[in-house]
């Protein structure tokens, strides 16, 4: 089973390369043991017994299981108090009041309620890959590229060949958004700020899921306080347990009837609610790491909130990569406008965005590396360009601007080439092969 498994689980770590750490505390790790705690709550209920009943002594093993069944799925009710004895109740002062309702009837549902749980950490990360996938700049795309060119070994020489080859590969990307028709006039795609809007409503989308998970908590399983996890947690080192506080007791009431003929018998019987021991530690254990993960989510918004809105603070992180490129030095010197619209005019706010995410998945080296060629690419295209206005005439063929250079590094890997392009090219194979040749057995003599 676990063989059948791995693949999917893989693919679902190879997903967090298009986001930060903290995101995938939430869709990654949070669902992840959230599915397995539904999975052995689950198992508790429908392979074992998740409740035991003290019958009389008059019932049949057949009597006793209908108990059993009913009173698991009516529910039960606490009685506060009932079960605790002289020193836990002496430990409890007359203020100290039951937090929880006497009617048991949550631990039903609970492997249900864990379920819906993790798809609501999941939600945020389908939609963010969803629409960040429609568009010209694929994050997952760029993002495997660079972290499958840092994972190869290689030498300080291969590196480099690689890093400038992704940014050539980057440069033709940004080329292709900021100049194509289809992209000039899509709205917010084409003013450069598509990818850190929709990056800031998902960090906005998960702490809103904090939020709903805080009130499921509450709601399903009735303690009345946002702060249960935490009272709770005093409780237990306190020494008062779920006898005196009636939070996830393990022993119930149960009133049921039985009609024999025109008689109407009632019962009331005591049970044992196993699942209960479990559910308290689960949920204990999840109510701190859910104030935990709200914690890095909003430290995470905040972050990336400033760094988008500040603009210096992007051009300072692109600057901090090319201070070593001698094209980038000389522009310094000359007090030229050049890196300012390298930023702000080609790369925009999504092009920042995309270095940061590379830097995170390949290192700083790597980053350097392209940005570098990206720059170089970027002040020839300029060049070009100046030269093109300064000249009326038409340029001779010998002036012609120059295509981006391809060298021989086919063994760089690049996101696999799409349905369309494998058709395209062997296609173009094809018409290759069919060119007729002279036919050469006409002038063989007989």
């Amino acid at each position: 089973m676990i063989g059948v498994l791995l693949p999917y689980v893989r693919k679902f770590q190879r997903s967090a390369e298009s986001n930060d750490i903290v995101d995938r505390f939430s869709y990654q790790y949070t669902s992840t043991l959230l599915g397995f705690s539904a999975i052995m709550m689950a198992a508790s209920q429908y392979v074992g017994r998740p409740i035991q009943c003290w019958v009389p002594a008059q019932f049949t093993r057949t009597w006793e299981k209908y108990a059993e069944t009913y009173c698991f799925i009516k529910g039960t009710y606490f009685l506060p108090g009932a079960f605790a004895s002289e020193e836990e109740v002496s430990v409890t002062s007359p203020d100290d009041t039951v937090t929880a309702t006497p009617h048991v009837g949550y631990y039903q549902w609970i492997p249900i309620i864990l379920f819906i749980q993790a798809l609501c950490f999941y939600l945020p990360s389908i939609i963010w890959r969803t629409f960040n996938e429609n568009g010209e700049l694929k994050i997952k795309e760029l993002a495997a590229v660079s972290e499958a060119s840092r994972k190869i070994k290689s030498n300080m020489s291969d590196d480099q060949v690689k890093g400038r080859k992704f940014g050539r590969y980057f440069f033709k990307k940004l080329i292709f958004r900021n100049e194509a028709t289809v992209f000039k006039n899509s709205g917010v795609a084409a003013s450069g700020k598509f990818l850190p809007l929709l990056f800031l409503f998902t960090k906005l989308m998960y702490l809103a899921n904090i939020v709903l998970q805080f009130w499921i908590l509450t709601y399903c399983l009735e303690t009345k306080s946002w702060m249960w996890g935490w009272q709770t947690f005093q409780d237990l080192v306190a020494g008062r347990e779920w006898e005196t506080t009636g939070i996830f007791p393990r022993v119930t009431m149960c009133d049921f009837s039985i009609m024999d003929l025109t008689t109407v018998h009632d019962h009331s019987i005591q049970c044992v609610i196993v699942i209960n021991m479990l559910a308290e530690k689960v949920y204990v254990f999840f109510w701190f790491w859910l104030l935990f993960v709200g914690v890095l989510t909003g430290l995470s918004f905040a972050y990336w909130t400033v760094m988008y809105m500040l603009q210096s603070i992007g051009r300072n992180f692109i600057y901090s990569y090319l201070q070593s490129a001698p094209s980038f030095q000389k522009e310094q010197e000359n007090i030229s406008v050049v890196p300012a619209q390298f930023v702000d005019n080609f790369l925009h706010a999504d092009g920042v965005f995309i270095s940061r995410l590379v830097q995170q998945n390949s290192g700083d080296l790597f980053t350097s590396i392209m940005l570098e060629e990206m720059f170089n690419l970027y002040r020839q295209r300029e060049a070009e360009k100046a030269h093109k206005k300064e000249d009326d005439s038409a340029l001779p063929v010998d002036s012609a601007p120059t295509q981006l250079k391809e060298e021989d590094d086919d063994d760089i890997p690049l996101p696999p080439p799409t349905k369309a392009t494998v058709e395209t090219l062997s296609s173009d194979d094809e018409d290759d092969d069919d060119v007729d040749s002279p036919d050469t057995t006409a002038t063989l003599p007989r």
